[in-house]
């Protein structure tokens, strides 16, 4: 599940494009704009006494302590069954603004919020035939405007949203029939209402001489060098990142760091120093977090010993011109995951192994704060020093706690949706 903390899809700055063709393109943009304009599409609304009912949440996207979008559905209902979500009381209750989806589409929905105040929010929705539609909300959910469909060519894959702004934002699709995870970036000036592609795997029919120009430093415009997780720190200024895989990409000791500063037009490779004694390793990389210039991301290793694997620290205090290595608490092994998240430049949190660690001097010291066996699958997604929830899959349904005190205290989570 690639939670992404709404602090982070709201907060993590980058790109936008060059207008061209001044005055033609903008008359053509104009007449096409009055042929074609989408409609809002408004949530569902009945009347009748509120019902309180249990509620499981699948994706959860906070904008603050208090106000946030999930996809959720009730116990026991199958994906399609899902619902969009929005709280104002920090979670504990719930009330559907579900935009009007056509039937049976809502097994792949992605859901970002608070990139223009804790009432926005934007979700994608895979349409059977590969076609995918953006909704995007500025009230809480009340009124929805609907995108024009996007014809990717790609179906069942990743799928990731990022909105800078009210106007700004990014898509991406993948195929995930493919270990290249070829795919597609996409990216609206207008809020959402039309997206245009701006890179895509299939842009070059060499990727070997693609992937080689990239490496040093030429920019091949169209292509996009692989599908998966991305980050834009501004408006023309983004990061893709991921792991090993096949194709023209360097094997061993290759790290898998992209960057574009023209808004996703073009990509060039980035270098990160290996670790002492990892330089040979296979590696993944996560998507850089970004409060303004500093950034960080972290670097897993693996492949030099049988079963071992080893999880590194990574910051940027000069929007990604250079990365250092910086402290990190021990880690080894696949059987113990690592999840890390950021809160802000100074303040962080790590569970690895049921213990929970906390740095507040920009992760130079790294402090326990609890630990329990049973969290030692859990994954982190806080909100702000303070608000913070774990969650972890259960062979039904995910399980969740939250904490109010920066983590010392975590009780069960148990939100309820206003049926009506």
């Amino acid at each position: 599940m690639s939670h992404k903390h709404n602090e982070d899809r709201a907060g993590r700055t980058s790109l936008v494009f060059t207008l061209t063709f001044a005055v033609l393109a903008a008359g053509f943009a104009l007449s096409v704009s009055l042929l074609t304009r989408p409609s809002p599409s408004s949530t569902r609304i009945s009347t009748g006494p509120p019902l309180l009912r249990p509620v499981q949440i699948d994706n959860l996207s906070m904008a603050n302590a208090k106000a946030g979008f999930a996809i959720g559905r009730l116990p026991g209902s199958p994906n399609q069954a899902r619902m969009v979500l929005r709280t104002t009381d920090g979670g504990r209750v719930w009330t559907e603004v579900t935009p009007h989806l056509p039937a049976n589409t809502q097994s792949n929905l992605n859901l970002t919020a608070g990139f223009a105040g804790s009432r926005s929010a934007a979700l994608v929705l895979e349409r059977s035939n590969a076609a995918f539609t953006v909704f995007t909300t500025l009230d809480g959910g009340r009124m929805w405007m609907r995108s024009l469909p996007i014809h990717a060519g790609y179906a069942g894959g990743i799928v990731d949203i990022q909105f800078l702004n009210r106007l700004h934002g990014f898509l991406e699709v993948s195929d995930p029939g493919n270990s290249m995870l070829p795919g597609a970036m996409y990216a609206t000036q207008d809020g959402g209402r039309t997206w245009q592609r701006v890179s895509y795997s299939g842009a070059t029919q060499n990727a070997t001489t693609a992937a080689s120009d990239a490496a040093a430093g030429k920019p091949v415009l169209g292509w996009l060098p692989f599908a998966e997780r991305f980050s834009f720190r501004a408006i023309k200024d983004g990061w893709i990142s991921g792991g090993q895989r096949g194709g023209p990409f360097g094997g061993a000791g290759y790290v898998w760091l992209f960057r574009t500063t023209d808004g996703g037009r073009s990509w060039i490779h980035e270098s990160l120093p290996m670790p002492r004694g990892w330089s040979r390793a296979y590696t993944a990389l996560s998507e850089p977090r970004w409060f303004g210039n500093t950034g960080y991301l972290t670097m897993t290793c693996w492949g030099l010993k049988a079963a071992a694997s080893q999880t590194f620290l990574y910051v940027t205090h000069d929007a990604g011109r250079r990365w250092s290595q910086i402290p990190f608490i021990h880690n080894e092994g696949f059987q113990a995951p690592l999840s890390v998240d950021f809160v802000t430049a100074q303040i962080g949190y790590v569970m690895y192994g049921g213990t929970l660690y906390r740095t507040q001097n920009g992760w130079r010291t790294w402090t326990p704060i609890m630990h329990n066996e049973h969290l030692r699958f859990a994954a982190l997604q806080f909100i702000n020093p303070s608000n913070g929830w774990l969650f972890w899959p259960g062979p039904t349904a995910a399980h969740w706690e939250q904490t109010k005190d920066g983590g010392r205290t975590w009780t069960a989570w148990k939100p309820v949706v206003r049926l009506r």
